[in-house]
């Protein structure tokens, strides 16, 4: 599949499948595990609408859902960081340590309608930095609106981005990681 959005639940990539276990939804938004201890990462601008402390759905059909705290926002970049209570380990997206190639296919995961995530595929058209020195990635996955905090992955299963927005064109952003 090349442009749309699809529910993750129809992807048979195992690797995206896995990477499903990770995500979490937030009011308005999306966020997802970056570590089996709980660290939940999401976009400050998530962050802003659902508040320093409340509790999230981790995974559809999953019957406990996780409370969270928030331990970093960064309204300048765009970044928050939460701590999840969990008992055992959790999945988790590992972050990637170089910036993706210009033509490399990602994929978007997040929640658009919770508890259903959504999936959609793309290619990185751009990577860069913005005027005030924050590394930016554009890429021609489709998004839409409780996109925000959805990472954005390589063939592997690794986040190379979070999704921040789109623009009049269509065309993705996000931060590199």
């Amino acid at each position: 599949p090349d442009r749309g959005m699809y529910a993750a639940s129809a992807i048979e990539d195992p690797v995206l499948r896995e990477a499903a276990q990770a995500l979490v939804a937030f009011p308005g938004g999306s966020g997802f595990l970056i570590s089996p201890e709980g660290h939940v990462l999401t976009n400050a601008h998530v962050a802003q609408r659902a508040g320093r402390a409340l509790t999230v759905i981790q995974n559809p059909g999953d019957p406990n859902p996780l409370w969270v705290e928030q331990v970093f926002i960064s309204e300048a970049w765009d970044l928050a960081l939460y701590q999840a209570e969990a008992s055992a380990p959790l999945p988790w997206i590992p972050l990637c340590g170089a910036a993706p190639e210009v033509g490399q296919r990602v994929a978007v995961l997040g929640h658009l309608d919770p508890p259903r995530p959504r999936v959609s595929f793309g290619r990185v058209l751009r990577v860069g930095t913005k005027p005030d020195g924050r590394p930016t990635l554009e890429y021609d996955a489709w998004t839409d609106w409780g996109s925000s905090g959805s990472p954005v992955l390589d063939a592997a299963g690794t986040a190379v981005g979070m999704h921040r927005a789109w623009d009049a064109h269509g065309l993705s952003s996000g931060a590199l990681l």
